[in-house]
């Protein structure tokens, strides 16, 4: 069995997991920003051409700006999700070494 990690080591893994949380946290603000400015590029008939909405380009656009802007705010949610998680899992890592050192101490 190998030794336990070093505190240091310990403290620095709880830090980097704090860091990749906000990290992740600060891209969901990007995603869902840029989801909400993709919900807003409308088009009609009066801003492209009659043409565009006679072939069915309006159509097509609107469904793909629709789909881009959703895919967009979904990011947004799963990322902050991710980040969420990332807190979590740092605060229960550290939960957890700060439980097996009070148990140690005890232990002596």
């Amino acid at each position: 069995m190998s030794p336990p990690p070093e505190p240091t080591t310990i403290r620095a893994a709880i830090a980097a997991l704090r860091t990749d949380a906000t990290a992740w946290i600060e891209a969901s603000a990007t995603a869902a920003t840029a989801g909400t400015s993709a919900a807003g590029l409308t088009l009609d008939a009066t801003r492209l051409s009659a043409a565009a909405d006679m072939t069915g380009l309006l159509r097509v656009y609107s469904e793909l700006q629709s789909a881009v802007a959703a895919l967009l705010s979904e990011a947004g949610r799963c990322t902050a999700a991710t980040g969420l998680a990332l807190h979590q899992a740092a605060d229960a890592y550290e939960n957890d070494e700060r439980n097996a050192v009070h148990a140690m101490f005890r232990a002596w």
